[in-house]
């Protein structure tokens, strides 16, 4: 089993204003870069083996004043990168609602099925997040990686890896610099959760019954 510490880039004059920079290369302002300081400090303890990155410029000043205090170097990972927002790079939600209502009701309710104008599917962006993490959960199986992305593709992993839908993608808080912790084991992706653990035990315990003695 390794861990994957899930790391949303930090602050934004974009992000401090509640607007998503989705593909724009946004620049860490300085709180941001101070916040990068803390979050590396914090992730310090964990004794990381690796940081990977979005190749956008606020996750790689992110990732690269992490990798720096731990003494290793920011790996890019393209599955990493933000969601296409398309027309509504650089808007706020009430923004986007503004500019285009109809679009924006069906985002806002079944956004998984929703595609911004001229943006990207958020269902394909979940499974190429996905996908990236479970590479670097393969890359290391027995260790603890940072990966450094972006608001939106963290909400669409939590909404998947819990089995919810809807609007439950607003529920999360996903604050600029924050954590989630994620788990990769043979079976995928999980939550580490008291509950989450049970179940894989009994998983394997039942797993293991099948496969009967030997």
């Amino acid at each position: 089993m390794s861990r994957i510490l899930l790391v949303r880039s930090s602050e934004t004059a974009l992000s401090a204003r509640s607007r998503f920079a989705g593909r724009s290369d946004a620049p860490l302002d300085q709180r941001g870069i101070d916040l990068a300081s803390r979050v590396a400090a914090r992730l310090a303890p964990n004794a990381p083996t690796a940081v990977w990155t979005s190749p956008l410029l606020r996750a790689r000043q992110t990732s690269e004043t992490i990798a720096a205090h731990l003494g290793l170097s920011a790996i890019a990972h393209d599955g990493l990168t933000d969601v296409d927002l398309g027309a509504w790079t650089g808007l706020s939600l009430d923004e986007m609602r503004a500019r285009d209502p109809a679009v924006f009701d069906w985002f806002f309710r079944l956004p998984r099925a929703a595609t911004p104008p001229g943006g990207e599917l958020l269902m394909g962006a979940e499974r190429r997040v996905l996908r990236a993490l479970n590479d670097i959960g393969r890359g290391d199986p027995a260790g603890t990686a940072i990966a450094v992305t972006h608001e939106l593709p963290i909400r669409l992993v939590l909404v998947r890896l819990r089995g919810l839908e809807g609007t439950a993608l607003w529920d999360p808080i996903v604050a600029p610099g924050s954590v989630t912790e994620l788990v990769w084991t043979r079976d995928g992706l999980e939550l580490p959760t008291p509950l989450e653990r049970l179940f894989r035990i009994a998983r394997d315990r039942n797993a293991a019954l099948w496969r009967g003695p030997g």
